[in-house]
């Protein structure tokens, strides 16, 4: 290539030459200055700009007058060398000639060497600065040229088009290396502009140069697409599909299946549009997904329809509106469901909307799929967005279905309270709804709601005689659970009277609870008459019967009937079902009452021997000690009482024992055993009531020994114990006290308890009198001053209030979350209670107090404990399996942990099935096992549970579980339906769902800028040539300048001509 600086540069040498003088060397004697002159000038002009800089440099050394011409000319050439050397202080160099040189004629090249410099090294902005000082009638043509090429293409790249514009422009007639170049840039300056006849004209002169033939097909190809000359692409764009010197040519063929698109040829699209799927945009995408759903490629289609991703636009309206279609078609209303969920959310189309909002509730009422009752709130909207459409009734109609068959109450009963004239159909399915929402709100122990909720559905009774009747039954079973038994008594009875109840399931339970319900009020004589009828027509084999048995018993025992309690207990035991120690120990003390002795031996004999682990043990050898002493075998009493003291050190039957132990020592003459007996009952239990008498037995004994002085110096040790009397001031403040206390004045009891123990600081009644202050405390929920009460009365050793303050004072810490002292005193409970019922509170309240301190060990065996021992009541059960699953689940077994969570999770209308649900699926998730997840999921949303914060915990691992599988379309959908639908707005599940769903969104929209973003690149022959630089100075442009706009023009036109029914 021809030196473009060459005729300028011998035209300046010629100049130069002209005022050219001899001067003597100084420094290089054996050169003269006119030489090395000559030489720096050769050297310059064949390109050795080392050479010559370092000639020049000696000349400026030679020459005596440093601003003479030749000595400036110098100075200019050392700084041109020094921009040709790419040295870095050349820029410095050219500004220091210009300082130094300010009137030199050499300026303006300064400048344009500057300008160029800067332009090299793609400082565009600076390279404008600098030519815009050069006077640009100071250059040559070629220069000329130059200088317009290159303020062009630094306007274009600081994205100053109309500058731009204007200097390739000026050059684009001028035959040489820039012609190209400016013509290129025009033209697609003109075509940015929209201009594009004028960038037609610019391509096509470019057809036959190398440089730029590769890509010009693919501009002129989009020019006439953009112009709607759709037959013109077709006519002009295949030719270059094979030509491997085409850049883009996979763009062509899309724009040639996109103008057969346009012109509805669309058997015709595919084959093209396959070629260019690549570089696909979203408006691609959809072009090809709808090809292929005229073609009835349904499968096809959903996968392009799918990708339709980005912007809530029409585009996607339509898209998802297609898809919907499509999965009908394949028979999966699952993702027509969803497909239409997004365009009913969408309003660029009114029409569309509404038949997608009808269809989405439609699928999801067949898809039996209302998670967050989507399916009445869907067709809710429908009524009231579209009052007058003629697919009303048919929306009515389904609405009374989805009443019938949703587990989703609550919101059920607001949609059916918008409807100001309730049909039959209607007002049934109230009926309904209101009685299973009452059902709910029992298995969640709301009792008073639930009661609400049942009478809404006897206002409808007429509808449903037998749904009526229930409701009256579960009214009278919240009213037993609220202990008001009078009210459920009432209740039951009406029930059992009621029309429908005979085919009721709780008909005979109705028997067994109103007898219940009596026998808590203490009316022995219904509850036993109420037990029996439940026996006489229920399974015999039933544990129930079982249980009334024992029950009918207890009623004849209270109202001492002795030989028919005893025979109810006998039927019990032999059921072998339910509490058989218990009914061996009631039967044994019936006999017993009745004279049988040995009988009564007998059977308690069978529990000591057959249920070591019974909770009557220690009742039960008490009383057969006691039978022993009747049938005058001494030795095996005096054994038994041993044993129990032993055993049951804790047990009231313990001082009882060894006062007994002690008699019968006493009787036998054994004195020294009598006294120890009777000393360890004043030692070991100095405030129970047995202390009195065996300071009297003690007496007695030493008495008969004639050593008085020795009980004298023991009854002293105890400042006076038994053997002194309390003074009559003493019991008579405290007796006073008590009564007022008993009567129900709290307030005045409590100011006379005070009053004693400030009185009598050391009284005999002091015990008793702070159990009762305490008690006092706590029925007037002041909790801090019962609690102190209490561990008053705990802090003395064990006596007749022990249990009861261990019980509340228990509970008392647990409930202010002193976790610690509230364990440490349900352990000692569950230890020294006697009533069943406190040991079944102490290890329910341990293994809450357990589990709150997160000891998961202990938690585990806390609830085998309670498992064990809470037998019928389900919600005890359910806690107590929760909690050892969430143990497990903590402690890494989750094998363990499955195991109770499945069975949990079997119902999803408590709080710890719905939870166990979701840990199940996320135990499968965080295995990796995706589809079971998915199916774990899926069943939980069949089941309707009412807790939507787990369902919603549950909805967002979906969406992790469908980006795992590789399907964001789902994910997105999921996250979408959460924060659409989930009614709680402040428990931070939708952020965290809008948050997913944001980062989903983001990153499909940054695939889709990869693909719209990519690079067209303009080859040149010698790239890395100094020409080459000089004249384009970059390879290649970023489409993102260049981006065209025939995505938004097709979809203009796509969305004018779709014929979708």
């Amino acid at each position: 290539m021809r030196n473009k600086y060459s005729l300028w540069i011998l035209t300046f040498l010629f100049f130069l030459c002209l005022g050219f003088t001899v001067q003597a060397q100084k420094s290089l004697p054996l050169k003269s200055s006119n030489q090395v002159w000559q030489s720096a000038m050769e050297m310059f002009q064949n390109k050795n700009y080392g050479g010559a800089r370092h000639e020049f440099a000696d000349f400026i050394q030679m020459e005596k007058d440093a601003y003479s011409d030749r000595a400036t000319k110098a100075d200019f050439y050392m700084a041109w060398c020094s921009i040709e050397l790419f040295r870095p202080e050349a820029e410095e160099e050219m500004k220091s000639f210009i300082q130094k040189h300010p009137e030199s004629n050499l300026k303006q090249a300064a400048y344009f060497q500057l300008g160029r410099q800067q332009y090299r090294s793609k400082k565009y902005k600076d390279a404008l600065e600098w030519f815009k000082k050069v006077d640009v009638y100071a250059l040559n043509s070629d220069q000329r040229t130059e200088y317009q090429f290159k303020m062009g293409y630094s306007y274009f790249v600081e994205k100053k088009y109309e500058e731009a514009r204007q200097f390739f422009f000026d050059i684009i007639e001028v035959s040489g290396e820039y012609n190209a170049p400016a013509n290129y840039y025009y033209a697609h300056i003109a075509y940015l502009n929209g201009n594009y006849q004028t960038a037609l004209n610019g391509f096509e002169k470019l057809m036959k140069n190398k440089t730029f033939q590769p890509i010009v097909p693919y501009y002129i190809t989009q020019i006439y697409y953009l112009q709607e000359k759709y037959a013109k692409v077709i006519e002009y764009a295949p030719q270059f599909l094979d030509d491997a010197s085409v850049t883009r040519s996979d763009e062509i063929a899309k724009m040639i299946g996109l103008s057969h698109y346009q012109l509805k040829e669309y058997q015709k699209v595919i084959p093209f549009l396959d070629k260019g799927k690549k570089s696909f945009s979203r408006e691609d995408r959809f072009a090809y997904g709808y090809c292929l759903y005229k073609q009835k490629k349904y499968g096809e289609a959903v996968e392009q329809f799918e990708r339709v991703s980005g912007e809530n636009d029409e585009l996607l309206m339509v898209a998802n509106y297609c898809l919907a279609d499509c999965s009908l078609q394949l028979g999966d209303k699952q993702g027509a469901k969803v497909a239409f969920a997004t365009t009913a959310r969408m309003d660029f189309d009114k029409n569309m909307q509404q038949d997608a909002l009808f269809n989405f509730a439609k699928l999801t009422y067949e898809l039996s799929y209302s998670p967050f009752n989507e399916t009445i709130k869907a067709f809710d909207e429908y009524l009231q967005n579209y009052p007058d459409s003629d697919r009303n009734d048919e929306a009515y109609d389904y609405l009374v279905k989805v009443y019938m068959t949703t587990k989703n109450y609550g919101d059920a009963l607001l949609s059916m309270n918008k409807i100001a004239n309730k049909t039959p159909e209607i007002k049934r399915a109230y009926q309904r709804v209101s009685w299973l929402r009452g059902l709910e709100l029992m298995k969640q122990l709301n009792y008073s709601k639930a009661i609400e909720s049942f009478n809404v559905a006897l206002q409808y009774k007429i509808y449903n005689s037998q749904i009526a009747a229930e409701c009256i039954y579960w009214k009278a079973e919240a009213y037993y659970r609220m202990g008001e038994f009078a009210k459920a008594t009432t209740l039951y009875n009406e029930f059992l009277l009621s029309p429908g109840s005979g085919s009721s399931e709780y008909y005979e339970r109705a028997y067994y609870n109103i007898a219940y319900a009596y026998f808590e009020l203490d009316n022995y004589s219904e509850a036993s008459d109420w037990f029996r009828k439940f026996v006489n027509q229920s399974d015999k084999k039933s544990t129930f019967v079982s249980d009334a048995c024992n029950r009918i018993g207890d009623c004849f025992f209270l109202n001492r009937d002795y030989k028919n309690a005893a025979e109810y207990y006998r039927k019990s035991a032999i059921a072998n079902k339910w509490d058989i120690d218990y009914a061996l120990y009631q039967q044994a003390l019936s006999v017993g009452l009745m004279g049988n002795t040995s009988e009564k031996a007998q059977l308690l004999e069978q529990i000591r021997t057959s249920y070591p682990d019974s909770e009557y043990l220690d009742d039960a050898l008490f009383e057969l000690a006691n039978a022993k002493v009747k049938l005058d075998d001494q030795a095996a009493a005096v054994s038994i009482y041993k044993e129990l003291a032993g055993k049951f050190p804790n047990s009231s039957y313990a001082p009882k024992s060894l006062l007994q132990l002690g008699q019968l020592n006493y009787n036998a003459k054994e004195y020294q055993k009598a006294i120890s007996a009777y000393k360890e009952v004043v030692l070991n239990y100095p405030q129970s009531e047995e202390k009195k008498s065996a300071f009297i037995g003690l007496k007695n004994v030493y008495v008969d020994m004639n050593n008085v002085k020795d009980y004298f110096a023991f009854a002293e040790s105890f400042k006076g114990g038994g053997a002194i009397r309390s003074s009559e001031k003493d019991s008579l403040s405290y007796i006073s006290a008590e009564r007022l206390y008993m009567s129900g004045d709290t307030g005045r009891g409590t100011n006379a308890l005070n009053e004693y123990l400030s009185s009598f600081p050391n009284g005999m009644f002091r015990l008793n009198a702070q159990f009762y202050k305490a008690d006092a405390a706590l029925n007037q929920q002041k909790f801090d001053e019962a609690l102190a009460g209490f561990e008053q009365v705990l802090n003395r050793p064990n006596n007749l209030f022990t249990e009861r303050a261990l019980l509340a004072s228990s509970q008392l810490n647990y409930r202010n979350k002193n976790y610690s002292q509230a364990k440490k005193q349900f352990s000692r409970l569950t230890q020294m209670a006697e009533i069943p019922e406190n040991v079944k509170l102490a290890k329910v309240g341990y293994m809450r107090s357990v589990y709150s301190l997160k000891e998961y060990e202990n938690t585990i065996q806390a609830a085998n404990d309670v498992l064990e021992a809470a037998k019928s009541k389900e919600e005890l059960i359910r806690e107590a399996k929760y909690k050892r699953g969430k143990s497990y689940l903590n402690l890494a077994n989750t094998v363990a942990a499955s195991n109770d969570f499945k069975e949990l999770a079997k119902e999803t209308l408590s709080v710890e099935g719905a939870e166990s649900k979701y840990l199940l699926a996320k135990v499968y998730f965080e295995n990796g096992k995706y589809d079971l997840a998915e199916k774990e999921i899926n069943g939980f949303i069949e089941m309707n549970s009412p807790h939507q914060y787990w369902l919603a915990e549950s909805f967002l691992l979906l969406s992790d579980v469908f980006m795992k599988k590789n399907d964001p379309f789902q994910a997105r959908y999921t996250l979408q339906s959460i924060v659409d639908n989930y009614a709680v707005k402040n428990d931070g599940i939708i952020e965290r769902a809008q948050a997913k769903l944001d980062i989903l969104l983001a990153s499909e929209k940054k695939a889709e800028e990869k693909i719209t973003n990519n690079e067209v690149k303009v080859q040149f022959e010698g790239a890395d040539s100094t020409e080459s630089n000089k004249l384009f100075e970059k390879s290649s442009v970023k489409t993102d300048s260049l981006k065209l706009d025939e995505e938004r023009i097709m979809l203009e036109k796509m969305l004018n001509r779709l014929d979708i029914k």
